[in-house]
């Protein structure tokens, strides 16, 4: 919080985007608290001005709502080039300020 603090402070025009915390195959064992984090990450961006949350959690879910394993590597936890490609869309929508929920002016 005190970063947010003092970018606003500092730089009130600077927009900060957060990235969720993503589900992985090796750490599917910790999704209440990964749930519970990002729950807490979103709910602090919504309260201040220029801090956006991007929800790349749900991008890398299968239909039925289990991790995508297709995203990762066969470690379970870093991505495999697929997963940047699920990433993509949500921040390529934050930083064009277009689809997914945002709406802003552009810079």
């Amino acid at each position: 919080m005190r970063f947010v603090e003092l970018l606003s402070k500092n730089f009130p025009s600077t927009l900060l985007a957060v990235i969720s915390i993503k589900p992985s195959p090796l750490e599917w064992d910790n999704l209440p608290r990964i749930n519970e984090t990002n729950a807490l990450i979103r709910d602090l961006a919504s309260k201040v001005a220029n801090v956006a949350f991007l929800n790349v959690f749900e991008k890398m879910l299968g239909p039925d709502g289990s991790c995508r394993r297709d995203l990762f590597q066969d470690d379970g936890v870093h991505m495999a080039p697929a997963g940047y490609t699920a990433w993509k869309d949500v921040v390529m929508s934050y930083l064009t300020g277009e689809g997914a929920g945002f709406h802003r002016e552009r810079h």
